[in-house]
């Protein structure tokens, strides 16, 4: 008896809900599921400079937030892998 599609992704889903997140063998897991853009770690060092700040002006922190909705939308791009696949 052959699996539905169905079926199929409610056992995965099942399975890593066992998964230790923070295990070493997780780590290939974490990498097939999600591989980040490589911009990603330029916007993040961006960002560190904007809370390092110590009193960052109205500019700044409107600067930030862009930066924020930029890293949130280059985060998720990371997911399209799954797609590919």
């Amino acid at each position: 008896m052959s699996l539905s599609q169905e079926q199929i992704v409610k056992q995965a889903i099942e399975a890593l809900k066992l998964v230790n997140k923070t295990s070493t063998e997780a780590n290939a897991l974490i990498s097939y599921l999600y591989t980040p853009d490589l911009i990603l770690e330029e916007h993040l060092s961006k960002l560190r400079v904007f809370l390092n700040l110590p009193r960052p002006t109205k500019k700044e922190k409107q600067d930030a937030g862009y930066l924020l909705e930029e890293i949130s939308l280059i985060s998720f791009c990371g997911l399209d892998r799954l797609h590919k696949h």
